[in-house]
């Protein structure tokens, strides 16, 4: 589950379900094993209410009234995002957003704005070199 997109622009995925692939070379998208590697998550792109509330599609001719095998509709596309683009948790339960999510990101964020304060007063760039 991401907790929080930290990309710039749309689509924001925050709240979204995905699905841990594994870990992965960033170049070459080989796999890696943990630690060698960066996490890869796949994100599950729910099918709009409409398309989903009608059902499979039948296709019928003139010719024949029978029905045609049912076509179903494209998939959607894939969309992987790397782990270190958002903020993930395991969530098996499938419980969603949960407050505990918001009060730990609000928690995590007031870290992070810390040590990146002391690292300025400490008189450190905080460009790559």
């Amino acid at each position: 589950m991401i907790v929080l997109d930290c990309r710039d622009g749309e689509p924001d995925r925050t709240g979204a379900a995905v699905i841990f692939e594994g870990f992965f070379d960033l170049e070459t998208a080989e796999p890696r094993r943990q630690g060698l590697g960066f996490p890869r998550l796949r994100v599950v792109i729910p099918l709009p209410p409409a398309i989903a509330a009608a059902g499979p599609i039948e296709e019928r001719t003139d010719a024949d009234p029978a029905p045609v095998p049912v076509r179903a509709s494209p998939p959607p596309p894939v969309e992987r995002l790397w782990g270190f683009e958002c903020w993930w948790r395991p969530d098996p339960a499938r419980a969603g957003l949960i407050p505990s999510d918001h009060e730990e990101l609000e928690q995590s964020k007031k870290l992070i704005r810390g040590l990146l304060r002391d690292t300025r007063r400490a008189g450190r760039s905080l460009q790559p070199r």
